[in-house]
Order: structure tokens, then sequence, then C-alpha cells
């Protein structure tokens, strides 16, 4: 069979975790001379020595094959300007792009396993350009960052197929139909959605979803959600939530094992969840499924209704890390009845003298998020 370089490509991103590809495709390059095998393999030999680690280091300096993709403005996937993309185990496997250089994505795909790709702005031009690329197929990692909403959505209209975790800065109508039209369906999927109008429509986009994460996104939008069984975390950031929303989320909440509704101290003018909201709550979340709670800008009675409610009898984490946490509502978690399965409290930005006298039996207060388990 005769193999190409995007054969090799693909591949490699295909089964990222595993050397066989990429020894395979270290093997194809040494038997045509190319430099480049002997460095993939030595990266990925298992029993390096000093004289193989010399090797290496001689091989890297005597070729370059990172000038070229600066040339077409490839970064590192965490720097928004300015970064350099690193090789890991022979390849580079993620890069960015910030502004008019997002056109230049084509030509690095073709040259490298891109399988984690962050775009940055670059215009409605440059990113419609990109989103036409068919080596997308390989990217299991994808952020999308500025408000350039006709050319996100056609990247969303391309051929995603290995589409794992996506990150937008905005979400808007033209990219739910974007989303619609194209093959990607994430596991993990976050987003700003203040100019999202309406839910309706992205089911088959959402079927896979584990993770949702929206942020100022409506009650309207939320009532039209078609949320999949397989969820099992779901957050909203700086989104109060109607009393119809929580009840149009309804049993999806009796899945969920994480639940977040949270909202920055300065922006909390109105409350996350509203007594209404809370007792809708209460009404769907029976099951004991629900292990970790987040909730930040709620009112004094919707919480104190909650924390003696029967949603907290399975919760082994709850965050109130928003700076609201009086007196009167430390009190009523101390009385509550339904804290036996509760084993961290992050009170992050809290008064000392609040948490300072808070007593529950078997649970680490803390004033920092730290990990539940060890």
């Amino acid at each position: 069979m005769n193999l190409t370089w995007a054969d090799h490509l693909d591949a490699i991103a295909a089964a990222p975790d595993d050397d066989a590809p990429r020894l395979v495709c270290a093997d194809w390059l040494m038997q045509r001379g190319d430099p480049r095998g002997e460095y993939i393999a030595l990266c990925l030999d298992q029993l390096p020595t000093p004289e193989k680690l010399s090797r290496l280091a001689a091989v890297k300096a005597e070729n370059d094959w990172l000038t070229p993709l600066l040339g077409e403005g490839a970064q590192s996937f965490n720097a928004r300007v300015d970064g350099v993309p690193e090789f890991t185990r022979g390849f580079v496997e993620s890069v960015g792009f910030f502004g008019r250089d997002v056109a230049n994505l084509g030509a690095v795909l073709r040259r490298e396993p891109i399988t984690s790709l962050r775009l940055t702005s670059g215009g409605t031009g440059p990113l419609a350009r990109a989103g036409s690329e068919p080596e997308l197929k390989r990217v299991h990692t994808l952020r999308l960052d500025g408000r350039h909403t006709e050319g996100t959505a056609a990247v969303l209209a391309a051929p995603l197929d290995a589409l794992r975790t996506l990150w937008m800065t905005n979400f808007t109508d033209a990219d739910a139909q974007g989303a619609a039209r194209g093959t990607g369906k994430p596991e993990s999927f976050s987003a700003g959605a203040r100019d999202l109008t309406t839910g309706a429509g992205l089911g088959a986009f959402l079927s896979r979803v584990t993770e949702l994460s929206l942020t100022s996104v409506s009650s309207g939008v939320v009532t039209t959600l078609e949320l999949p069984e397989v969820m099992h975390t779901l957050a909203f950031h700086q989104s109060p939530l109607s009393p119809a929303a929580m009840h149009a989320l309804g049993p999806r909440l009796d899945h969920l094992s994480v639940f977040a509704c949270t909202a920055f101290p300065t922006h909390a003018t109105v409350p996350t969840l509203d007594r209404d909201s809370v007792r809708a709550l209460i009404t769907h979340v029976k099951s004991g499924r629900l292990v970790k709670l987040d909730l930040h800008g709620m009112s004094s009675p919707a919480f104190e209704e909650l924390v003696c409610s029967p949603v907290m009898k399975g919760v082994h984490e709850l965050d109130l890390s928003d700076g609201s946490l009086t007196a009167d509502l430390a009190r009523a978690l101390m009385r509550s009845d339904w804290l036996g399965e509760l084993r961290l409290l992050v009170v992050r930005e809290n008064p000392l003298e609040v948490t300072s006298r808070l007593v529950l039996p078997g649970v680490s207060i803390n004033d920092r998020r730290t990990e539940l388990w060890d």
C-alpha cells in the first residue's frame, strides 16, 4: 500500500496516545532518507541512553521543522500571542492562530497531526476559509475566541468528526445553524451565549455532551434546550434562571452528578436562583445522584430552603464562594439534616468571622478550591 504523508497524519491523529502509527511514520520517512524519521524514532525510544539523547539533540539542531510553522503564524495553543508550538513525541499536536494568520491554518494542518486548535479573531473571511479545510476532521479540541460569528459558524459547519471538546467566547444563532450542518458532536461544550435566542434545533449537536457550561444564557433559551441523557455536568454562569427554566430542565436535573449556577459577586445584582427557582430544583432532584453543587449569588431565603431539602442528601462538595454567606445562612447549614454525605465546603471570599464559626462534623471547610479526592 502506497501511504502518503496525509495518511500518516490521519493515523496519528486518530490514535494520539498510541506510538505505533508514529513509529510506522518514522520508518516510512527513514526509508526516504528524511532525517525527521530518525528524530521521531529517537523521541519515542523507551530505553534512551546518553548516546541516543546526544544524537536526538544533534538531529534536532541540524534540522528546523518549526520555522515553516512559525512562518504561517502558528503559535502555541495556550498563548494568545507570541507563543511557540511545541513538539510532542516527534510531532506538533496543538497550535493557535491569531488575527489574519487564521487564513494560513490549512498549510499547518497539512504539515502536522493537529488535534488541538485555537482560533482567535481573524475576521469573517479567514475564519470561513479555515472552515473549508478538510483536515479539521482530525481536531479533538477546538477553541474559538472572538465575535466574528459568520466565520465561526463556517468552522462549526466543517467535518469535525473527531471533535470532543469545544470552547467558544460567544455561541450565536448563526453558530447554532452552522453546528447543525456540521458533523461535530462534542462531549464537552463551554460557551458564552448572550446572543443565542433559542436552543431549539441543537439536539443532534448536543447529543453526546456529558459536560455543558453556558455563560450569560437567557432563561428563555434554557427552556428550549434539548439535553441528552448522557449529560452528567451542567453549569450556568452569569445566568439567573427562572422557575420556568428550572422546570424545563426537569428530569435531566435528577440525572446530574454536578450542577452549578454561579455569578461574580460584583455582577450578582439579580439572584442566580430565587426561591421559586430553588423550589423547582427541589421538585426535580430526588435521587441523590448529585454529588457536587456550586451555587453563587442566591437569595438568602432560597439558600436556606435548599440546604434544608433532600437535594443535599448525596452532595459531597458544596461551593459557596461568592461572599454572601451570612451568620444566618451559616446557622441554616449547621441545622440541616441533609448534609450526611457532605465532605467539602468551599467558602472562598466569605467573611472570616462567619466561616470561622461553622462547625460541620466530618466536613473540610476551605476558603479556596481544593480537590475532593486525594
